[in-house]
């Protein structure tokens, strides 16, 4: 375990939460104008699908999605830079979709990292909560 600090945009408390490293090596992906791309992350019940989008001139919307469809986590596009983040605890088997879409006007890349927390990892309740209060302040 290590301390991993998370970019906030300005006027936001830095947020420090004890995690792993991200599991997956970054994918970047060159969106078009409304084009939705979409990566799984195998998952069980009660572990938690956790995603970072680096935003690189395109405002994306972000949702988070379990394996019967439900939104876990959604983040609007309003920002063409700096970062979203969107995690859940799942409840459904199978793996839960990240889907990045493009807004209809504009296309742009993002950089994601995709990672699967399991339900006994150390402190998942403080990551969780730590990435809620972070889409909230955005």
């Amino acid at each position: 375990m290590r301390a991993l600090w998370r970019s906030i945009p300005a006027g936001c408390v830095a947020v420090a939460v004890a995690c792993g490293s991200w599991a997956a090596d970054p994918v970047v992906v060159d969106l078009a104008p409304g084009e939705t791309w979409r990566t799984t992350i195998a998952v069980a019940p009660g572990d938690a699908a956790r995603a970072l989008i680096r935003r690189q001139g395109v405002a994306p919307g972000v949702r988070l999605v379990d394996a019967e469809g439900r939104i876990l986590a959604e983040v609007e596009g309003h920002s063409d830079r700096g970062q979203v983040v969107v995690s859940s605890v799942t409840t459904a088997s199978g793996g839960a979709t990240v889907e990045i879409t493009a807004p209809p006007d504009d296309g742009g890349e993002v950089t994601v990292e995709a990672e699967r927390l399991a339900s006994d990892e150390p402190n998942l309740g403080a990551l969780l909560a730590a990435d809620s209060a972070f889409r909230a302040a955005q």
